[in-house]
């Protein structure tokens, strides 16, 4: 909403002022006096708007020919009887589509957020991928996976060349080897589990 302040009225008399500066200067030609008239004109105009908004806001700050709210009557509705049925009638009850429809709970895909997390981690730095954390500490002991989960499901991304270890030590950490098969998951794409040991 537009509040007008006193000082917004200094723009229509410039401009008025502007007009009358350009007819005392200048010879009086068609095109001085369509200038100044188009002048004065923006100026009546500019403070038009300026009173015409201030009223506006001047009503709505006080409230000014607001309509009243109503008040509710507390008032008891007579209640009609309810009509009776033709003897005869069988109201039509089916039970069975109500108990009987069964909706299934989205599932959610823990691999797949997994490897979205996986990617967001490795665009803070492409370079030495030092953001990428495949640790335990970072997802089973948050509560993200359960162990057997996590395990699984490294298993099988180490299985299709995903990740691997980054030395020949057993408890090396685990590092990303193929970002093209992380992006596939991520994508929904999901890798076949390994075939039993």
């Amino acid at each position: 909403m537009y509040i007008p302040k006193h000082w917004h009225h200094a723009l229509p008399v410039v401009v008025s002022l502007i007009g009358f500066y350009i007819t005392q200067h200048f010879p009086s030609t068609y095109d001085v006096v369509i200038t100044f008239l188009v002048l004065q004109c923006h100026a009546a105009m500019y403070e038009a708007y300026i009173l015409l908004a201030g009223s506006m806001y001047q009503a709505y700050a006080t409230g000014y020919q607001r309509p009243a709210q109503r008040q509710e009557t507390q008032h008891q509705e007579i209640q009609e009887p309810a009509p009776k049925p033709d003897p005869g009638f069988v109201p039509l009850v089916r039970r069975e589509m109500i108990y009987t429809q069964i909706v299934p709970l989205p599932s959610f895909d823990k691999e797949r957020n997994f490897a979205v997390t996986l990617i967001r981690m490795h665009e803070l730095d492409p370079v030495t991928d030092k953001h990428v954390d495949l640790t335990e500490d970072k997802w089973v002991r948050t509560k993200k996976f359960i162990r057997k989960e996590f395990k699984g499901m490294l298993e099988k991304w180490t299985y299709h060349g995903a990740i691997a270890r980054a030395s020949d030590k057993k408890n090396a950490p685990h590092v990303v080897v193929d970002w093209r098969k992380v992006r596939l998951v991520a994508d929904g794409n999901r890798l076949p589990p390994p075939p039993p040991k």
